[in-house]
């Protein structure tokens, strides 16, 4: 959960594309700025070359080439135009629910491990099921909206 939603890096980064097609000394505040996932995503590999001056305009221009060629994943004809795909996902929204299924399977492990009892769903007459009220108590910490009945159904259904 510590890393940055997929709509903050996807945002990022199409920012960063759109600067970085006529480069100029914006593009140094936005990697000035960037979330800690969309840093990591650039520097993966090879670090990032030092930032130029905001004067050197030749510098922008070659920094600007350089992340560019490490942004675009595929390039593609679009009509009259070149279309490319970045890296990162850009899914906009709830937490994805591959994180709060692995939120729910530590605090299922940890819950029937502490109880030695096996956790289900809450049904309409049955609302204080110790471990709805755990991860009710969870979400509310982590600002996490999601249903919490959703969260464990999906953990109870056996994946194949």
């Amino acid at each position: 959960l510590d890393l940055d939603e997929p709509s903050v890096v996807s945002k990022e980064l199409r920012e960063i594309a759109r600067i970085c097609r006529r480069p100029n000394y914006t593009l140094l505040n936005v990697l000035n700025n960037l979330s800690s996932t969309t840093l990591h995503l650039l520097d993966e590999g090879t670090p990032l070359p030092p930032l130029p001056s905001k004067d050197d305009s030749e510098g922008i221009d070659e920094l600007a080439k350089e992340i560019r060629q490490r942004i675009i994943v595929r390039m593609k004809t679009v009509s009259d135009r070149m279309g490319y795909r970045l890296i990162g996902q850009s899914k906009a929204g709830r937490p994805s629910k591959q994180r709060l299924c692995v939120l729910v399977s530590f605090t299922a492990a940890a819950y029937v491990s502490a109880t030695e009892k096996q956790y289900r769903r809450r049904w309409d007459d049955d609302d204080a099921l110790p471990f709805h009220q755990i991860l009710e108590k969870l979400f509310c910490a982590l600002g996490i909206k999601a249903s919490t009945d959703e969260a464990i159904r999906r953990q109870q259904i056996p994946s194949h």
